[in-house]
């Protein structure tokens, strides 16, 4: 078994194997003005107020800190059944 601190890490100029993947599911989120806490897939995890929570389209829902929801996420015009 690989261990974590030995696992292959994609750099600049050298991938290392490593091919390049954009995710394309649709989630429903929510920009959240309170603290809050939800039970994911993972255990439980806390939200702060500003960041998102996040539903998938399977019913799993996690929360996405602002920067980095905002930073990786755009709006899509449409149902979770489009694309």
């Amino acid at each position: 078994m690989i261990k974590d601190n030995e696992l292959p890490k994609p750099v600049v100029g050298n991938h290392q194997g490593f091919k390049t993947y954009r995710k394309i599911a649709l989630v429903y989120a929510k920009r959240m003005d309170d603290e809050f806490e939800v039970n994911t897939k993972e255990g439980r995890m806390f939200g702060e107020r500003g960041d998102y929570l996040c539903y998938g389209s399977h019913g799993d829902k996690w929360p996405i800190k602002k920067e980095i929801f905002e930073a990786t996420y755009i709006e899509h015009m449409g149902g979770m059944n489009e694309s």
